[in-house]
């Protein structure tokens, strides 16, 4: 990934759904275009696009008198790496950078939380050799010592991963039925 746009995103996880949207479109797009397509608002983009054009990986093309955004060029191939390295959806997507996964949940504003890699994997391998492989969050605080947030956050991002799954009483458990490859191997470079 470009080092101005890993930074960008490692300083501010929150642009990266913008950033996707950018990557995903052929054309420039207005900021009314990209806060529709996620679902916030037009000035939660706006403010997105000043930090993106601040660290020199968007630019404006000028159609009449509106002003309409695009990914630079040489910041294209970049993103598209981006891209395939998030996780999940356009309301829910995870994606790793070094040692943190972020979870990024785009609603009318976008959250964005994170959990270092080996807590997520403490929290995995403990779900898989689990014989019954149903905890509570609080089953989970109190065997690996974190705070119940922290867990929380854990347990949605491998939600997100497709790796776990919630049952209706309440308890979360390895993904059994999915024959999925686990995206944990796989790093924002």
């Amino acid at each position: 990934m470009s080092n101005r746009l890993q930074d960008a995103i490692v300083r501010r996880p929150w642009l990266l759904p913008v950033v996707i949207v950018l990557a995903s479109s052929d054309r420039p797009l207005r900021p009314s275009e990209i806060a529709s397509d996620l679902g916030v608002r037009t000035s939660l983009v706006k403010r997105a696009l000043w930090h993106l054009r601040k660290a020199d990986t968007v630019m404006i093309v000028e159609d009449g008198e509106v002003l309409k955004y695009k990914l630079k060029e040489s910041i294209r191939e970049h993103a598209e790496a981006l891209l395939r390295n998030t996780k999940g959806d356009k309301a829910n997507m995870v994606l790793r950078i070094g040692e943190t996964y972020y979870l990024i949940r785009v609603r009318r504003k976008v959250v964005v939380r994170s959990v270092p890699a080996k807590v997520l994997e403490r929290v995995r391998s403990l779900l898989a050799s689990s014989p019954d492989g149903r905890f509570t969050v609080g089953d989970l605080s109190e065997v690996l010592g974190e705070p119940p947030r922290l867990m929380t956050i854990a347990l949605k991002t491998l939600m997100v991963l497709g790796e776990v799954v919630r049952d209706e009483q309440g308890l979360y458990g390895i993904n059994r039925s999915s024959s999925k490859t686990p995206a944990h191997s796989q790093e924002a470079a």
